[in-house]
């Protein structure tokens, strides 16, 4: 069921980045994403458990991506998110993505997003910043499997094109998790 939302013809999804255009196959949805850039420079970093560098990249949001070596589901997130959530080196902020290699194909991930200013169970332009950055740091091959906190799985295939920007898809479920209706009185409040 798409709501509307998906078409017979092209659909996309329009965002601050791009409009993004959209594959529909069942349960699957591929979004097709604008070339990401190579990753910026390591920027220093501190907490418990962390390395001492963090990767910056765009992805249409600013994204700061963290590899840990230790117990990802151990990391507390509401005390390491928010500094470097508000990095100094990062004018607008960064969404900040917790990264575990788990295979030579799949990585997991845990996201503290702002504007929630909390971790969050999914973060779609997280894990392709966490996919991308992997790969192009030799940690994994392409697809990559990238699992979120809510346990679902999300898969990131990358090409890189002639210019050194990467190519990239993400696929995942789609699925309805809330319903509504408002009448005319909500929007009158």
């Amino acid at each position: 069921m798409t709501r509307r939302l998906a078409t017979d013809g092209a659909p996309v999804i329009e965002t601050g980045w791009a409009v993004i255009p959209a594959r529909v196959a069942g349960e699957l949805v591929t979004l097709d994403l604008p070339p990401v850039a190579m990753p910026d420079n390591p920027l220093p970093i501190f907490g418990d458990g962390l390395p001492a560098t963090g990767i910056p990249l765009q992805v249409g949001v600013p994204h700061l991506v963290v590899f840990v070596d230790g117990d990802l589901e151990e990391l507390n997130l509401k005390k390491l998110g928010p500094p470097l959530r508000s990095h100094s080196a990062l004018p607008d902020g960064a969404n900040v993505n917790f990264v575990k290699v788990t295979s030579p194909h799949s990585i997991a991930v845990r996201t503290y997003e702002r504007g929630v200013e909390a971790e969050t169970l999914a973060c779609g332009s997280g894990v392709v910043a966490s996919a991308v950055t992997a790969a192009r740091l030799g940690l994994v091959a392409a697809p990559v499997t990238c699992v979120t906190r809510s346990g679902v799985a999300f898969t990131v295939a990358l090409t890189d094109d002639e210019t050194g920007l990467v190519e990239a898809s993400l696929t995942g479920d789609a699925r309805e998790i809330f319903g509504a209706e408002l009448n005319e009185e909500a929007w009158q409040e």
